[in-house]
């Protein structure tokens, strides 16, 4: 019964592990990439007003999305950096290297089909993307410091200034790991930028 427990559990890690196993990167213009992360540094802090997915900066970062108010908006923030700092550069908007997307799953899946798959390293400037099951379901955020054994510091919307709740009620600099689930969702993978 021991060995059925531990041949289960070994199953159960290499499948997650494969799972999170994947980066594939996007072209992207190296002052888009560099404006769009000032923009999201000048986002923490943020929060929404009635704690009801709501408030004049997250109503924004719907819009630039399609979606309204009381929407989950973790992914329109990571596409409405790009989107304003398009605007400061007078780039247009085809130059986003992301999907406009209110679903973090719909971002990476548009990775995986326009982008190249590379090896599986965090690098700063990627987006990190969890899955709740086999469900559209998640979140994504943004690194912005890549430490030591998997460890990252990242900025994500729709978050919680405690612990590793994913569903919050503001922009947070949050401590991360590229291995491991968040709350009840498990690392799909990464989002890096190609120059």
């Amino acid at each position: 019964m021991k060995i059925i427990s531990i041949v289960t559990l070994l199953f159960c890690m290499f499948f997650i592990n494969i799972e999170a196993a994947t980066k594939y990167e996007v072209s992207i213009d190296p002052k888009l990439l560099n404006k769009s992360k000032e923009v999201l540094m000048e986002q923490v802090g943020v929060k929404e007003k009635t704690g009801h997915n709501d408030g004049k900066e997250v109503e924004y970062y719907l819009n630039t999305v399609g979606r309204q108010k009381g929407d989950a908006w973790c992914a329109a923030l990571q596409y409405a950096v790009f989107y304003i700092a398009c605007k400061i550069l007078n780039l247009p908007l085809s130059f986003i290297p992301i999907e406009r997307t209110g679903l973090a799953n719909g971002i990476f899946n548009t990775a995986v089909e326009e982008g190249v798959a590379v090896s599986y390293k965090s690098k700063d400037n990627d987006l990190i993307v969890w899955r709740h099951g086999g469900t559209n379901r998640g979140h994504i955020e943004r690194i912005i410091e890549v430490r030591g054994g998997g460890w990252v510091t990242t900025i994500g919307g729709n978050t919680s200034s405690a612990g590793s709740q994913d569903e919050g009620e503001g922009v947070y600099k949050k401590r991360r790991n590229i291995q491991h689930p968040l709350s009840r969702m498990m690392v799909r993978g990464l989002i890096g930028f190609r120059i």
